[in-house]
């Protein structure tokens, strides 16, 4: 998804996951973009940014300083990376090690990254998980583009930005500490 967003914006683009289904589903809704199957440690290119979005919570805890180490390794001097991760709001999933509170997120990048920028999104209240099924559920999709702006206004309103005790996701921008 986000790399639907930004297409044409950035000069470069490349997904990258492990898991060969969610490459096939990405390259469905994007044809256009190039993907690679394998872990990013294998990947040789260097970019300016790099996103985790909802990745961290499915890494193992003896697994993470490897993937961040990595990550950092295929970012430029300066580079950005964006991460999007659950918060410990919500109930643990089952697929999840770990949902996070911003101390345990900072834990985790500090090896390579410094957090320079966070929020907190989506509320987790029942305003909020209304507007939500509006825009995403299992027995409908709107189409008429004018419904889903106003929903989205709706959700930008009353539900997008959030406090530490109510959001469901945190965002962070981190700057790659420079290796000594």
């Amino acid at each position: 998804r986000l790399l639907n967003l930004v297409n044409g914006q950035v000069d470069r683009l490349l997904g990258v996951d492990l898991v060969e289904q969610a490459i096939g589903m990405a390259r469905a809704f994007n044809p256009q973009i190039e993907f690679f199957h394998g872990p990013v440690s294998q990947v040789k290119e260097t970019f300016q940014c790099a996103a985790l979005i909802e990745v961290m919570e499915h890494i193992p805890d003896s697994e993470y300083p490897a993937v961040i180490e990595n990550v950092a390794d295929v970012l430029v001097d300066q580079g950005v990376l964006v991460v999007s991760v659950p918060t410990v709001n919500l109930p643990l999933n089952a697929k999840h090690f770990r949902h996070y509170d911003l101390d345990i997120l900072k834990g985790q990048l500090s090896c390579r990254f410094e957090v320079e920028k966070y929020w907190f999104l989506s509320k987790s209240d029942w305003i909020s998980k209304i507007i939500r099924s509006m825009l995403i559920n299992r027995f409908f999709v709107v189409r008429p583009a004018s419904w889903r702006r106003f929903v989205w206004r709706l959700h930008k309103r009353f539900s997008f930005h959030a406090g530490e005790r109510s959001g469901c996701l945190l965002y962070t921008s981190d700057a790659a500490d420079e290796e000594d």
